[in-house]
């Protein structure tokens, strides 16, 4: 299991709906009768104050958060969080939460669908440093099933949608020269054919 945490929790969740088991988890947690246990250092993100947390189908948010580590740099898996007893729509070890870091930011990945489905109010911005780069990150995005969108816009194979943006493009749009603003902000972005 790598850079995986295993979170055991003492205590029976049986007969409780989603809501209320992770309201019980929370407070298992405050009481410490939930042990960590680490089995590789650098886990444990919930030290931090805040993360995104992302809602995904059945299975899935272990799976995106290998996707997105296998695409950018300073990402992984971090922590699992699974279900100690049988619960409604679930049985005791699945997953119920997945902790990964995307270039360094941290996000909690719940496992909660079915159903979920992600649109444009949320987006990620990516910003690149190199043509090679943005190419790089686009290309992986929308392949094994994600789809190309407008003005430089993507989604992944799980509905998210990204933003690769060239510092560049951001450098000419902010720079003295009008022009170029102007001419950059009117040409559809899309990565080098």
């Amino acid at each position: 299991m790598g850079d995986l945490m295993m979170i055991s929790v003492l205590g029976d969740l049986r007969g409780t709906g989603v809501l209320t088991a992770f309201q019980r988890l929370a407070a298992y947690v405050a009481r410490g009768e939930a042990r960590p246990q680490t089995l590789r250092r650098g886990g444990n993100m919930t030290r931090s104050k805040i993360a995104t947390c992302l809602l995904f189908d059945h299975g899935q948010a272990r799976e995106a958060a290998e996707f997105f580590a296998s695409i950018f740099r300073d990402s992984r898996l971090v922590a699992r969080l699974a279900a100690p007893s049988d619960y409604p729509g679930g049985k005791q070890g699945h997953e119920l939460t997945v902790e990964f870091t995307v270039l360094g930011m941290p996000f909690v990945g719940l496992d909660g669908g079915p159903r979920i489905d992600f649109n444009e109010i949320i987006s990620f911005q990516v910003y690149t440093d190199s043509q090679e780069e943005t190419d790089r990150y686009w290309t992986a995005i929308i392949g094994d099933g994600g789809t190309e969108s407008r003005c430089g816009w993507c989604k992944d194979k799980f509905g998210l949608s990204w933003q690769i943006v060239p510092r560049a493009l951001l450098g000419a749009i902010a720079g003295p020269d009008k022009a170029a603003g102007v001419e950059v902000t009117n040409t559809p972005a899309k990565p080098a054919a």
